[in-house]
């Protein structure tokens, strides 16, 4: 294929050619010429040409072999960075100032228009603001970001953002039924002739996934001391205050080197060394900081999840020996990251008895074995009394109350997937005081994961007691409505859920009497619309259920057409992010409901999709979006958003379940037929 001329980021995605006698440039890397169109070479022979004419006496050809520059775009920054040093002062000026001038054109033809916006948007931004950019273009469905990505890392002049965008590259993976060769070998011609470590990182990984061993034997040679030295690299680069790396790129290169020999043969002792690198001080320098602050050190959670995550429970032993002590008098969930990581171990009695001692309030006393040995020594007693486990001077000083602390763990052990942990947390929480929100909140969660767990009589049996006080106490019923805004949300979950329990067991006509209950108390409960839905039921039922469907669906598009004219009239005002979070949700909700009811699955996809534009990190659109693409008959897609949404939330049983079930579909679509 040949291409007519470079694309133009700006000016609202305009495509203008590049002049050059007699052809037009090709930016596009898979594509060369074989017929007297333009190719590299030629592209490259003019570049060297307009930076000669950079010193020309004649300030007309200077300026336009400039414009000229700029115009043809990154392709031409290799040869400007080297001219940046040229003998002649004017040439080396000439070419700094380009370098620096960000007036390049970053997207090429066969961009799409979303690709091109972001790179637009990239081109324009400060060096501080366009990380953002290249995490947007990461966050693109089906490696619709891929190029542009490679193109950054082999054309972007700040090492660490060409490094930020090699690393998502890396981390990026082929698509349900992709050829992971065919595709190494793409992103190698992408990355083509590209001789900074950013580059360098891609063409050593994909050039071992796209090698003859690699195409015969299904292996991939990873060369361990390599990559330890790109990371010591890194590490030296730090703290020389240069625009060549960063923290952030250095902890994701460790990351993803750790998780590259974590899943291989005989390489774990090499991973965990590697990612106890994680832990020094130049790595972590945050740490003692936020504990200063009475803060919980984000990075610290956020590495034990990952250390556990890749299976390597150790680092869990290694972190809890060097954490500061109030760090973990103060947060509690990281004895219960310790507990987890003897679960890994296969230690199921040394996991409940540190899981008690978290729930306890207790310290564990420390070891001082070496970080691969027994990590602590624990001894933990009968649950103590509120006011003796000697946390409560912590709580106050963290100013929450200690049920709001259990509410938290509960909800933090739910998404790790400890259930049991989590209800423990959960029912602390709840108490006996029913009239206090915290306990409201606590109750809620806790039949929430039941529900999910698909134990759906307990789940209404943790609500009922409330739910029935509502119903026979005038006075406890008047107090609710004036305090609390769970109200409503317990009361329609509860009668949900009693649907759920009654249809498990084959009572429609329960079921469907709860289920119009739950939407007598709230209609924005969708899941209860849902389970009619599920019903076998007679005509009379389904044409009450399909107007209560087309009454819905109108109540909530008006809603979302309200948000979206909030949107473009308070665009910048102070609520506009809170709209736009609001519109995200009215989008997933109504998406989700078309998705497993009836009615436009196409229109769905694209609300859904919509939705996680604006909130691109919720696991619950990214499942809805699933979801979206199965009722529409398209697999693949449905199985690669159930894997993104599960990545946040690895432990969500919905999730689990929706995947195989996605899965199996795949599986049966892709199978031959029999004969």
């Amino acid at each position: 294929m040949k291409f007519k001329g470079f694309a133009m980021a700006l000016a609202a995605g305009l495509v203008l050619p590049v002049s050059f006698p007699g052809h037009l440039y090709s930016a596009d890397p898979l594509s060369r010429s074989s017929d007297g169109g333009t190719d590299a070479s030629q592209i490259d022979t003019r570049v060297q040409d307009l930076i000669r004419l950079l010193a020309d006496p004649s300030y007309s050809k200077r300026q336009n072999a400039r414009a000229e520059l700029e115009r043809i775009g990154v392709v031409a920054l290799d040869r400007l960075h080297a001219a940046s040093f040229d003998a002649d002062p004017q040439i080396a000026s000439s070419a700094r100032f380009i370098v620096r001038s960000n007036q390049f054109n970053w997207a090429w033809e066969y961009d799409s228009p979303k690709v091109r916006e972001i790179l637009g948007n990239f081109g324009a931004a400060e060096v501080y603001e366009k990380s953002v950019f290249i995490d947007e273009l990461a966050r693109l469905e089906r490696d619709e970001g891929l190029a542009a990505l490679c193109r950054l890392a082999r054309y972007e002049t700040v090492g660490a953002l060409a490094k930020k965008a090699a690393i998502h590259v890396l981390k990026s993976k082929p698509l349900v039924g992709q050829s992971p060769i065919g595709r190494s070998q793409k992103i190698l011609r992408y990355i083509e002739g590209g001789t900074s470590d950013s580059s360098l990182w891609i063409q050593t990984f994909h050039s071992s996934i796209a090698s003859e061993k690699s195409a015969t034997t299904s292996e991939t040679v990873f060369d361990v001391d390599w990559w330890v030295r790109q990371i010591e690299n890194e590490r030296a680069l730090i703290g020389k205050n240069t625009q060549e790396t960063s923290v952030d790129v250095t902890v994701e290169l460790i990351k993803w080197v750790t998780q590259q020999l974590s899943v291989r043969p005989n390489t774990r002792e090499q991973a965990l060394t590697i990612a106890a690198k994680l832990l020094e001080p130049s790595l972590n320098q945050s740490l003692h900081r936020q504990a200063q602050l009475g803060q919980q050190s984000a990075a610290a959670n956020s590495f034990a999840q990952w250390a556990l995550q890749l299976q390597l429970p150790e680092l869990v032993h290694r972190q809890h020996q060097l954490l500061p002590m109030r760090i973990i008098a103060r947060e509690p969930i990281f004895t219960y990251y310790l507990a987890e990581s003897y679960l890994q171990l296969g230690d199921q009695e040394k996991a409940e008895r540190i899981a008690l001692a978290a729930w306890n309030g207790k310290q564990l006393e420390r070891s001082p074995l070496d970080w691969k040995g027994d990590a602590i020594d624990v001894s933990t007693g009968e649950k103590e009394q509120a006011g003796n486990s000697g946390l409560d001077a912590v709580f106050a000083y963290r100013n929450r109350s200690a049920k709001e602390n259990s509410y938290v763990l509960g909800k933090t052990l739910a998404d790790r997937g400890r259930f049991e942990w989590a209800e423990r947390e959960l029912k602390q929480a709840a108490g006996d005081d029913l009239t206090l929100d915290s306990s409201l909140m606590a109750l809620f969660k806790l039949a929430e994961i039941q529900q999910s767990l698909g134990k759906h009589n307990e789940a209404k049996l943790t609500l009922e007691p409330f739910v029935l006080r509502l119903e026979k106490e005038p006075m406890f019923r008047r107090q609710m409505v004036e305090q609390s805004q769970l109200l409503t949300f317990i009361v329609t979950s509860y009668h949900q859920y009693s649907g759920d329990a009654a249809r498990v067991e084959n009572n429609v006509g329960e079921a469907a009497r709860q289920y119009i209950l739950s939407l007598d108390a709230s209609e924005e409960n969708v899941d209860a619309l849902i389970g009619l839905y599920k019903l076998e039921t007679g005509p009379e039922l389904q044409a009450k259920r399909r107007e209560r469907l087309r009454s819905i669906v109108t109540r909530m598009k008006d809603g979302i057409r309200k948000y979206d004219q909030f949107l473009r009239d308070g665009a910048g005002n102070d609520y506009f992010q809170t709209f736009s979070l609001q519109l995200a949700n009215e989008l997933n909700s109504l998406a989700w409901l078309i998705a497993n009811t009836e009615g436009d699955f196409g229109e769905a996809i694209l609300m859904s999709r919509r939705a996680c534009s604006l909130n691109p990190e919720h696991a619950e659109y990214l499942d809805t979006l699933a979801h979206c693409y199965f009722a529409a008959g398209k697999w693949k897609d449905a199985v690669e958003q159930q894997q993104k949404a599960l990545s946040l939330k690895p432990n969500h049983p919905d999730f689990q379940r929706a995947l195989a079930r996605f899965q199996a579909k795949l599986a049966e679509a892709e199978s031959p037929p029999s004969k």
